[in-house]
């Protein structure tokens, strides 16, 4: 009677351990996964944090990109003076966060992101700007040479400005040719009026997105600093035929 009382137990036991065994097993594979979940929000919130620093990091590089554009076009003989504007010049703003990683993150902000380089240029002549759309390659081909930083032709957004009123009379075209085929860009009134001066319908330019506080100088003809003088423009040029005829 003992011995058959001990082996119900003992199956009693089998059966309560595989009862546990299993429970525990679900459990253990709950906690698996919420170490799982913890793990992939970790991911997140250094995703967040690597997405400042690389927004910081990016700002610099179209900052470094930009001196080097205005170098080249210093070589340009109608190029009066640069100045970078925007928030590549300026110190970046906070923002809510827009991207689903960043949410998922719960960042309360982020840095703004920089998407383009802003530049005013002063020139006194627009007869030639094939010329600065081949300085402006040569500034990028440069930076991404000599620093690995890359940036698209696009990516550059070349204000034109009358020396003389100090207006605003379009922007360098991106394009190769003008008119661009199959461009809705180029039927806009004024396009094209000088080759590769682009006119924005709906544009308007904003006089305080110049002002001196939010801006920085690259390149002075008559002042400084005048990047003609630096011993990089040489290197940066270099056997560019960058004026028309040459």
């Amino acid at each position: 009677m003992v011995d058959d009382r001990n082996e119900s137990e003992d199956e009693s036991e089998d059966e309560s351990e595989d009862e546990f065994g299993d429970e525990f097993g679900d459990e253990f594979g709950a906690a698996e996964a919420f170490d799982l979940e913890e793990q992939e929000n970790a991911v997140e919130w250094a995703r967040g944090g690597y997405a400042n620093q690389a927004r910081l990091e990016r700002q610099r590089e179209f900052q470094l990109a930009a001196q080097y554009i205005a170098m080249a076009l210093s070589s340009l003989p109608a190029v009066k003076r640069v100045v970078l504007f925007g928030s590549v010049a300026a110190p970046l703003e906070r923002e809510e966060p827009r991207y689903r990683e960043e949410r998922r993150a719960r960042l309360l902000w982020v840095w703004h992101e920089c998407n383009d380089i802003d530049l005013a240029v002063w020139v006194d002549d627009v007869t030639d700007l094939k010329a600065m759309q081949r300085a402006r390659n040569a500034g990028l081909q440069f930076v991404a040479a000599a620093h690995g930083i890359n940036v698209a032709h696009h990516q550059v957004d070349i204000m034109l400005m009358d020396e003389e009123s100090d207006s605003c009379i379009g922007h360098l075209c991106i394009f190769a040719q003008c008119p661009k085929e199959g461009k809705r860009t180029c039927s806009t009134p004024g396009c094209g009026e000088s080759p590769f001066l682009q006119r924005f319908r709906d544009f308007e330019f904003q006089e305080d997105s110049l002002y001196p506080a939010f801006c920085t100088v690259l390149h002075e003809a008559d002042g400084y600093p005048d990047c003609r003088k630096s011993p990089l423009l040489p290197l940066i040029v270099g056997d560019t035929r960058l004026h028309r005829g040459q």
